[in-house]
């Protein structure tokens, strides 16, 4: 807005300017026109003058008082004609001016409107990135807020204790002790062989479990 509103003031600026040239190009016409009224004025007197000089030699009184008329015509005459094209310049003038000013006003009327659609473009465009900017940030968020509570998760599980409970006949057994006891009996016979896979079956009628290690030993604990 502060930018239209300075370039409105720069073609005021610009037209008072060449309102004034005109102003300044007419008075320079009017003086001009001035002078040359003058000097045919003055023309006009001496050739007056020289007609009352001559017609003070001996002549007719009647001849005398026709070749002043006749001066004075003809001088008013040219004058007349001087004052007219004069005037005609002036108008001319002034009418190029004004079409000049005119055109200078739509030329920079139109510069105006110009640059108020590439504003508006422009604001349209800036509206589009902080929209879009906004968008990413919001979806940066999220992903950001989903990582730390997946991660969050991800730490509270890898903390959390499991216990498998078996309860039978008013007794309970823990299945990770008795992984434990399989495991040592397992070992107490075969020391020397990795266990890569323990299957654990329990049979509370029996009070006993089975294992199996690596699909291939077998043996039984009881609880």
């Amino acid at each position: 807005m502060e930018r239209n509103t300075s370039k409105r003031e720069e073609i005021k600026e610009e037209a008072k300017g060449v309102a004034e040239l005109v102003a300044l190009e007419a008075k320079d016409v009017a003086e001009k026109v001035e002078e040359a009224v003058e000097e045919v004025a003055e023309e006009a007197a001496a050739k007056v003058k020289d007609g009352e000089t001559a017609a003070a030699e001996p002549v007719p009184a009647k001849s005398k008082s026709a070749r002043a008329k006749k001066a004075v015509k003809d001088e008013a005459a040219k004058v007349k004609a001087d004052v007219k094209k004069a005037k005609a310049t002036v108008k001319k003038d002034a009418a190029k001016a004004k079409t000049a000013v005119k055109a200078k006003a739509k030329e920079d009327a139109e510069k105006v409107k110009a640059d108020v659609e590439k504003i508006k473009t422009d604001a349209d465009k800036a509206k589009a990135a902080v929209k879009s900017k906004r968008a990413k940030a919001e979806a940066a968020v999220k992903d950001a807020v989903d990582t730390a509570r997946t991660a969050r998760v991800a730490r509270a599980e890898s903390t959390a204790q499991y216990k498998s409970i078996i309860q039978f006949g008013g007794d309970e057994v823990i299945t990770d002790e008795l992984f434990e006891k399989a495991t040592a009996a397992f070992k107490s016979e075969h020391n020397r062989v990795a266990i890569e896979k323990m299957n654990l079956y329990i049979k509370p009628e029996e009070r006993a479990a089975y294992y199996v290690v690596n699909d291939k030993f077998a043996g039984r604990i009881d609880f």
